[in-house]
C-alpha cells in the first residue's frame, strides 16, 4: 500500500489519525520517549528543507491548530530476561556463560501506559494546552494502526486477523481500554472540566470502539467523540464480548466512522444497511476510484477530500448514491472471501494462520481473484459518477436559477464538486488513452523494424551478413525513436492530469466560502 498523505491539514481528526504513523507529516512516533510535552501545530504549512510546502496547514482549526502531545513518563526498557520470565522461560541455566548472560540483561523493547511493542500498541495522549490543568477543555487520545506487513508489525497482523476471522476482543483493545481508564482518572484530579476524544484509523478503530465498550458509564460520559477513519462494523465483536443493545447504542452515539467505498478494511462486516451499523456511518467520494491494493490505495489518508471547513466530502442518496452501492458490494465481496478462507480453515491458530496465508500459493491466487472483482466493482462505480455528473450538472444549472438562500448554496457547491469531479475523470481517461497510444506505435515501429530485418537477410542473396548489418545499421529502434520525446510527452500528460487534480482538490477545499461570500452579501443588503 502507497503512502498518500492528506494534502492538508484541515481536519483535526484525520490529522490526529494520520500522525500515529511513522514517516507521516507531523509523525507523533519520533516523540515517543519525550521527557516533556511537544507542540504540534497543524494550523501551520509543512514545509521540507528546500523550502517546499508539503502539506498546506488548516486555518479553521480549534485552538487554532495547536496540540500538545503529553508524554509518557510510565515508558521502560524490557529486557529479554524480564521478557523470557514473563513468558514462563526458564534461562537460569544460561547465566555465567556469555554472551548469553549479556544478553539476558539486554534491553528487548519498550513497555508504558501507551506503547507496548511486543504487543503493537501504539497511543498519543494530546490536550489544547501545555499540561492538563484547570484551563483545559479538550483532550485527544489518537491510537495507531497496523505497520505494514513485516516481522516486527506481526502482532498487528494477528490483532487484524483474530478480530476480522472471529470477531474477538483483540489484545490491543484490552490495553487501550487500561490506557483510557488512566487518562481519564487523571483528568478527572488535574482538569476535570475537560473531556476525551479518540480518534485511529484502520486497526485503530477497532481498538478504540472495543476500549470505549469496555468503560463504566461514568468513565464513558467523559468521551464526547471517537472519530474513525477506513475501520470495519465492529457490532458484532461487541455482541461478543457480552454487551447488550443499549451498551452498544450508547457507543455509538459518540461514534463516527469516514470509510472509502472501495477499501476493503473500510467495508468489511458491512453487509447490512448503513443505518444499521454502528454509529454514524459516513462513505466519502474519494479523490481516486482506487482498490485497497491499488496505488494510491484506497486505504489511505490522501483519498479524503476536505474542505477549509474541515468538513470532509461524502455521498448521500442525493449525491452519488452509486458511491453507497459500491461500498455494498465490497462488502458484499468481503464476506464471500472471508468465508472462503474459514471454508480453509483460517479460524484457529491465528500465528500458524498467518504464516499459512502468507506463503500457500492457492490463498495467493485467491488474493489476485479478489483484486480482479474489487477492481471491476470501483469502475463499474467510476462509469457510474461520469454518468451521474453529466446529468445532474445540467440540473443543478438548472436549478441554481430559481432556487434561493441556503439550497441555493447546498446546489452551488454539488455543481462545483461534480463538475470537478468529471475534469479529473476525463483527463485519467485522456493521459491513459495518450499512453496506450504512445506504447501501440511504439510496438508498432518495433516490430516493422524486426520485420525489415529480417526480410533484408531473407533476400541479401550476394551480401556477406556484416554487409546487411551495416546496410541495416541506421535502421534501429533508437535512430527511429525519440526516447526523450517519448518521456517529455508522458511527463507533460502527467504534470497535466496533477494540476487538474489539484484543481478538483481546491474546489472541494474552497467550496465553503460560497457561504461566506453569500453571507457577505447579504449583510451588505441589508446594510
Amino acid at each position: 500500500m502507497s503512502n498518500t498523505n492528506l494534502s492538508t491539514f484541515k481536519s483535526l481528526y484525520a490529522n490526529l489519525a494520520q500522525s500515529t504513523y511513522t514517516d507521516r507529516p507531523r509523525s507523533f512516533s519520533k516523540y515517543q520517549n519525550a521527557k516533556s510535552f511537544r507542540r504540534i501545530n497543524y494550523g501551520s504549512d509543512l514545509i521540507d528543507k528546500n523550502g517546499n510546502v508539503l502539506t498546506k496547514g488548516g486555518q479553521n482549526l480549534p485552538n487554532n491548530g495547536v496540540f500538545y502531545l503529553q508524554p509518557d513518563k510510565t515508558v521502560e526498557a524490557v529486557t529479554f530476561g524480564e521478557h523470557y520470565k514473563e513468558n514462563g522461560i526458564n534461562l537460569d541455566w544460561l547465566k555465567g556463560y556469555p554472551p548469553f548472560d549479556k544478553k539476558i540483561s539486554e534491553p528487548l523493547y519498550k513497555r508504558g501506559l501507551l506503547i507496548d511493542e511486543a504487543k503493537g500498541y501504539n497511543a498519543y495522549f494530546l490536550t489544547d494546552t501545555k499540561e492538563l490543568s484547570q484551563e483545559t477543555e479538550k483532550a485527544y487520545l489518537a491510537i495507531r494502526g497496523s505497520d505494514g506487513i513485516s516481522l516486527s508489525s506481526a502482532n498487528d497482523w494477528i490483532n487484524n486477523l483474530e478480530f476480522t476471522v472471529s470477531d474477538a476482543y483483540i489484545e490491543q483493545a484490552k490495553l487501550n481500554k487500561e490506557a483510557i481508564k488512566s487518562k481519564l482518572a487523571e483528568m478527572d484530579k488535574k482538569a476535570p472540566n475537560a473531556t476525551l476524544d479518540l480518534t485511529a484509523h484502520s486497526l485503530g478503530t477497532m481498538i478504540a470502539v472495543q476500549s470505549v465498550a469496555n468503560l463504566s458509564e461514568k468513565e464513558l460520559e467523559k468521551i464526547e467523540n471517537v472519530v474513525l477513519f477506513n475501520g470495519p462494523d465492529a457490532t458484532e465483536s461487541l455482541k461478543k464480548m457480552g454487551l447488550t443493545q443499549d451498551q452498544i447504542d450508547k457507543v455509538g452515539e459518540k461514534t463516527t466512522y469516514y470509510l472509502n467505498p472501495f477499501d476493503a478494511v473500510s467495508m468489511l462486516n458491512r453487509d447490512k444497511p448503513y443505518s444499521e451499523q454502528l454509529g454514524t456511518v459516513n462513505v466519502i467520494v474519494p479523490l481516486h476510484y482506487n482498490t485497497t491494493f491499488e496505488s494510491p490505495s484506497s486505504h489511505d489518508f490522501g483519498e479524503y477530500q476536505i474542505d477549509d471547513m474541515g468538513n470532509i466530502l461524502i455521498a448521500s442518496e442525493d449525491f452519488h448514491p452509486e458511491l453507497l452501492e459500491a461500498g455494498r458490494k465490497t462488502a458484499l465481496l468481503d464476506k464471500k472471501y472471508l468465508q472462503i478462507l474459514k471454508e480453509r480453515g483460517y479460524n484457529d491458530d491465528i500465528g500458524q494462520d498467518l504464516v499459512n496465508f502468507l506463503y500457500n500459493l492457492e490463498d495467493r491466487k485467491l488474493i489476485d481473484e479478489f483484486k480482479k472483482e474489487a477492481e471491476a466493482i470501483a469502475e463499474e462505480a467510476r462509469l457510474a459518477s461520469i454518468a451521474w455528473d453529466k446529468e445532474h450538472i445540467p440540473l443543478y444549472q438548472e436549478q441554481i436559477k430559481t432556487a434561493t438562500g441556503g439550497q441555493k448554496i447546498i446546489l452551488r457547491v454539488q455543481l462545483l464538486h461534480s463538475a470537478a469531479q468529471l475534469a479529473l475523470f476525463e483527463t485519467e481517461d485522456k493521459v491513459e488513452h495518450l499512453n496506450g497510444l504512445i506504447e501501440d506505435y511504439k510496438n508498432q515501429i518495433d516490430d516493422k523494424i524486426k520485420e525489415t530485418h529480417t526480410e533484408a537477410r531473407n533476400i541479401a542473396l550476394y551480401l556477406s551478413s556484416t554487409e546487411v548489418g551495416n546496410l541495416l545499421n541506421s535502421f534501429q529502434m533508437f535512430h527511429l525513436w525519440d526516447n526523450e520525446t517519448e518521456n517529455s510527452t508522458r511527463q507533460s500528460a502527467q504534470n497535466f492530469k496533477k494540476n487538474i487534480e489539484d484543481f478538483s482538490t481546491k474546489v472541494v477545499e474552497a467550496s465553503y466560502r460560497i457561504e461566506e461570500v453569500d453571507a457577505e452579501n447579504a449583510n451588505l443588503f441589508s446594510q
